[in-house]
């Protein structure tokens, strides 16, 4: 009796294959830490640390309460490729969080080159 409600369950459940977890990844984790990478500085230990739990989520599945090593059918470093080069679209973190730095050093420079440009919110308020 209890294998086939196991049966039952396991039938009726969703697949979480990598895709799955890869669209999971995308949609809900990577706008919240592109909203913190924006507002804070974070160290680099701390995004290598983030990136090896998104990739222990798409390499490890629960089984009776037990975390278990599933077999890694996309290489750690073909993550962030496109799915026509084996990989699954999902940035890493790091990378990410260097983009955001360079963006911001480029708006700073942007601001000393043509400060007539842009608006000096001091302005609206003085």
């Amino acid at each position: 009796m209890v294998n086939a409600i196991k049966r039952r369950i396991l039938a009726t459940t969703p697949p979480t294959d990598l895709l799955y977890r890869a669209l999971l990844v995308n949609t809900a984790f990577t706008p919240i830490y592109n909203h913190i990478l924006m507002a804070l500085p974070v160290p680099q230990t701390i995004l290598k640390d983030i990136d090896a739990e998104v990739g222990a989520f798409f390499w490890t599945r629960q089984k009776d309460g037990e975390t278990k090593q599933k077999r890694k059918l996309v290489a750690k470093t073909r993550i962030s490729a496109e799915y026509n080069m084996g990989g699954l679209k999902v940035p890493l973190l790091q990378n990410t969080a260097e983009g955001f730095r360079l963006n911001l050093l480029q708006r700073t420079l942007r601001r000393e080159e043509k400060p007539h440009t842009f608006h000096n919110p001091c302005s609206l308020i003085c």
